[in-house]
């Protein structure tokens, strides 16, 4: 159980910190398909946030696990489509 608590925290700064650096990337026009990449990253995001929130805080991992599957849905759908 302690290498979980460890290990999400570390996952969700390395998630953010993708996306940071692709959206800055993406807004210089350097990656133009940046988008692509950082929309499932945050729902791969909020899905982390959810199960480090999944024993302390219920309601709020419940909303975050709906949100990132959303979020995955959608950027599916869009890559798929367009």
């Amino acid at each position: 159980m302690k290498i979980k608590e460890n290990i999400l925290p570390v996952l969700q700064i390395a998630v953010s910190l993708t996306v940071i650096v692709l959206s800055a990337l993406g807004l210089a026009g350097v990656f133009e398909h940046a988008s692509k990449i950082t929309t499932p990253l945050l729902g791969v995001l909020l899905l982390l946030q959810a199960g480090s929130h999944w024993g302390k805080r219920k309601g709020i991992a419940i909303f975050s696990l709906c949100a990132g599957i959303f979020v995955l849905v959608c950027a599916v759908v869009i890559i798929i489509f367009m």
